[in-house]
């Protein structure tokens, strides 16, 4: 089934890089070209990205919505499972957390859209 999307699959992706790497001069460029984001220089970003993305926000959805605040806990496997059902395998599923993590989900909506599927509930 055929889903509209009112935002090409590029800012998804865009996104999805910004929130799993420490960002680099080019996709600084592309998050200022797509995003409009202000301009800053990569080394300046360095501490704030760590302070940011490494200490204080939890990237993974189930640490929020899960009962008991568990990390990879059944939602997070059941994104898992989902991720392999749709042949979403980036490289990143092995370097972070759980798959629940907010880059891999951004990352799973720009996969689905580019081949223009519905992903259905994922987006709740």
């Amino acid at each position: 089934m055929k889903d509209e999307f009112s935002l090409p699959p590029s800012p998804f992706s865009l996104l999805s890089s910004l929130w799993l790497h420490e960002p680099d001069a080019e996709t600084l460029a592309r998050a200022r070209s797509e995003l409009d984001l202000p301009v800053a220089e990569p080394a300046d970003l360095a501490s704030a990205y760590a302070d940011l993305f490494l200490l204080n926000v939890f990237p993974y959805g189930t640490v929020f919505t899960d009962p008991f605040g568990e990390l990879n806990g059944p939602s997070a496997q059941n994104i898992a499972a989902l991720y392999d059902s749709h042949g979403y395998h980036p490289p990143e599923l092995s370097e972070v957390g759980a798959a629940d993590h907010v880059g891999l989900c951004l990352g799973f909506v720009a996969h689905r859209a580019i081949q223009r599927i519905e992903i259905g509930d994922f987006l709740s």
